[in-house]
């Protein structure tokens, strides 16, 4: 089984109910693909089990109080045809 891609950052602002943009600060020294200082992300799966009970499309106002200036973990799936990377998104 292959590796996935994954990086590391700061959420910057949410989007909507299950995008938001991250400043990158740190990318796994073994990924196949190169990331912008910025990127949007698109959730497939958010992680902690106290969040993970938020099953669909969250409110914006709810994930801005999650995520917002936190610092995540994404472990990438794809880039879609929007450039949007989809991602597992896990708080550290």
């Amino acid at each position: 089984m292959s590796q996935k891609d994954f990086f590391i950052g700061n959420v910057l602002c949410v989007l909507d109910g299950d995008t938001f943009e991250l400043a990158v600060t740190r990318v796994g020294k073994n990924n196949r693909h190169d990331y912008d200082h910025e990127e949007q992300v698109r959730i497939n799966k958010l992680k902690p089990a106290e969040v993970v009970s938020l099953i669909g499309a969250r409110p914006k106002p709810l994930l801005e109080r999650i995520l917002i200036k936190r610092e995540v973990m994404c472990l990438v799936h794809s880039r879609n045809p929007g450039g949007k990377i989809e991602a597992d998104v896990f708080i550290i």
